[in-house]
């Protein structure tokens, strides 16, 4: 189950949004008393946009491949040594440019100073997380690769 709240005074009470009490009285009937249940209660994050990830797949993985390929990367699979696809492009991306610093910001992998940052996936990512990514991904293509991504552009501008 699924809820979201908002804090509505200086005690911490929250509102709940999309609260359903038949489905809450039938989810807790479901489990006998003395059940045990864990709740982490997390900030709510904007929702990534249909227009990032389009962007991502449609212009940042196809053009870092592409530049990849030229630079004769390439990846192994049983004993042949092919051209590096676009999944595994996206993989690499993910590496060097979605790791988690300590307050939840996504930054660029930076081995010499923290090599064991953790990698976050774009599933889990908001709206900021992902421009951040994005962000990066457009940064270290550019500086890594030499590789010239075009920006996104900004749709309200139209």
């Amino acid at each position: 189950m699924f809820f979201q709240g908002r804090k509505i005074d200086e005690n911490g009470k929250l509102k709940l949004t999309g609260w359903d009490e038949q489905q809450y009285k039938i989810f807790m009937d479901s489990h006998r008393i003395g059940t045990w249940f864990n709740l982490k209660v997390t900030k709510a994050k904007k929702p990534k946009t249909i227009e990032q990830l389009g962007y991502h797949y449609a212009v940042v993985v196809p053009t870092v491949n592409l530049e990849l390929i030229s630079q004769g990367h390439t990846m192994v699979i049983g004993k042949m040594i092919v051209p590096i696809d676009k999944k595994q492009t996206d993989e690499v991306l993910k590496y060097f440019c979605a790791r988690l610093d300590e307050n939840d910001n996504v930054v660029l992998h930076d081995p010499e100073n923290h090599p064991d940052r953790p990698i976050m996936n774009k599933r889990d990512m908001g709206k900021e997380q992902l421009s951040q990514f994005i962000e990066n991904e457009i940064l270290w293509a550019n500086h890594t690769l030499g590789c010239n991504i075009p920006r996104p552009v900004n749709s309200r501008e139209r």
